[in-house]
């Protein structure tokens, strides 16, 4: 008896069938790719530069939540009015100097030390400062998008906001920015 092999769908139409649409309306599969990663996001930043990138700490400081004027970050974080947060600013440069993603990190004081030495390291991406602290963490996203890029007059970038979770919850609130010299912000237009 003939046997016909079962249907294997195709690994792109299984693939946008499942991804999130607020992804799947951007045409560039390398901002795709990066918007939907749930891992270390530094090391897809350097598998596209084909580089290692550098971090620069713009800010580090200590401020009251609702000094933050980010409510998805206070509500993500479940934060009191006047409980003393971190927040964190930086951005991954390329070897050359240019920026490849700009990056705001809010994260509550004194509920893990781990925490709070990762949040306060100047020298290390998050990811790899909260590794080195010894917390391991799940990613889950809250927001992807368009937003206007702050090194580039009126361009449109690519961004995505999410949490990061560990032992005892919600640990850290991230609002990251991609360039769109190196990831289009262009929407995927439908043919027709």
């Amino acid at each position: 008896m003939h046997q016909t092999a079962p249907a294997v769908p195709s690994p792109l139409r299984s693939h946008s069938e499942n991804l999130d649409p607020r992804i799947a309306q951007f045409t560039s599969p390398a901002t795709r790719i990066l918007l939907a990663g749930d891992g270390l996001t530094t090391v897809l930043l350097q598998a596209a530069s084909q580089a290692l990138l550098d971090i620069r700490t713009d800010a580090i400081e200590q401020t009251r939540a609702n000094a933050l004027g980010d409510t998805e970050a206070v509500s993500a974080l479940h934060l009191q009015d006047q409980e003393l947060c971190w927040l964190r600013h930086s951005r991954l440069l390329t070897p050359g100097g240019a920026t490849i993603s700009l990056n705001k990190v809010v994260a509550p004081t004194a509920r893990d030390p781990r925490l709070d030495a990762a949040m306060g390291d100047p020298e290390r991406p998050l990811g790899f400062a909260l590794s080195r602290a010894g917390l391991t963490t799940v990613r889950r996203l809250h927001n992807v998008g368009r937003a206007r890029w702050p090194a580039g007059g009126d361009q449109l970038c690519a961004f995505k906001t999410y949490t990061m979770h560990g032992p005892g919850g919600v640990l850290v609130f991230v609002h990251e920015r991609y360039s769109p010299d190196w990831f289009s912000a262009a929407p995927d237009v439908p043919a027709g």
